[in-house]
C-alpha cells in the first residue's frame, strides 16, 4: 500500500491475488485523521472492467537529448524498460519517466 497525502493506492504482489473482472465492493473502516477524528465507516462500490485496447501513439516530440511520447491513454510504468525502447540502432536510453499517458526518454 502506498500514501500520498489524502490517496491511499493499493498494490498487489501479483495479478493473482488482484480482484477479477465484476463488480467489488471495497469496505473501509476505522480512519482517523492526525486530529484524531475518526471517519465513517463506508462499502464503496466499484466495477472492474478488462481493458481490450492497446495504447496508442498520438503525438511525438524530440529534442537532441530527450523523446516525449504521448499515448491515448495511460501506460504502466512496469511495462516500458531499456529493453523495450529503441532510437536507431546504437541508441540505449539513459533514463525513462513514465507520467500518465506520457512517455520521457533521456538519451543522455
Amino acid at each position: 500500500m502506498e500514501q500520498s497525502e489524502n490517496i491511499v493506492t493499493i498494490k498487489y504482489l501479483s495479478s493473482y491475488y488482484a480482484p477479477k473482472e465484476g463488480q467489488h465492493i471495497l469496505t473501509v473502516t476505522g480512519l482517523e485523521d492526525y486530529a484524531g477524528y475518526k471517519g465513517l465507516d463506508q462499502d464503496i462500490d466499484f466495477n472492474i472492467i478488462k481493458d481490450t485496447e492497446a495504447p496508442k501513439i498520438i503525438d511525438g516530440a524530440a529534442t537532441l537529448d530527450q523523446v516525449i511520447i504521448q499515448f491515448d491513454k495511460e501506460i504502466d510504468p512496469d511495462s516500458i524498460s531499456k529493453k523495450t525502447i529503441f532510437i536507431g540502432k546504437l541508441v540505449i536510453p539513459k533514463d525513462m519517466l513514465v507520467k500518465q499517458n506520457y512517455l520521457t526518454i533521456s538519451l543522455y
